[in-house]
């Protein structure tokens, strides 16, 4: 990477950047990232510094499954947010009596690293081709697990 320019290593066959926890991809305040797709975006772990909206270019190597983070207040420049998507079952029980149930495909782990006073509106991608466990996506609504260790499934709210 130099000048905030990217590209896929030789040889990775699907375009897919892999990054780690050890090696995560960081975008700096008021760049951008352009061009991503199915055959290229990060496989791990995006890490965003700043204050503006931003898509994160996210995905499963086969799959690109951006998050959007948008809107919302508080933001400052210095302020972290981290974004990773699995094609997993996130497996873990739910409690809120209006939730029919959990993705059995896949999920985001959205973490905030840096700031406190920060509020975002989160937009997640969707498709049937993919998520065949969503039959009617006017229905979907936003779930969290404040800790993975302990707690469960709660619903969050948002729009399908």
């Amino acid at each position: 990477m130099t000048d905030g320019i990217l590209n896929s290593a030789p040889g990775n066959a699907n375009g897919a950047n892999i990054t780690t926890a050890a090696n995560i991809l960081v975008i700096v305040d008021n760049a951008t990232v352009v061009g991503a797709s199915d055959a290229s975006h990060e496989q791990g772990i995006v890490a965003k510094i700043g204050d503006e909206d931003f898509n994160f270019p996210v995905g499963n190597g086969t799959y690109f499954r951006p998050a959007s983070l948008t809107g919302g207040s508080g933001s400052t420049p210095s302020d972290e947010f981290r974004v990773e998507f699995f094609s997993v079952d996130p497996d873990g029980p739910f409690t809120a009596s209006n939730m029919n149930g959990v993705s059995n495909t896949e999920f985001w782990n959205i973490e905030r690293m840096i700031g406190s006073s920060a509020s975002k509106v989160v937009s997640l991608t969707w498709d049937l081709s993919i998520t065949s466990d969503v039959l009617d996506p006017s229905v979907v609504r936003l779930n969290t697990v404040s800790n993975p260790l302990v707690d469960f499934w709660e619903l969050a709210g948002g729009n399908g």
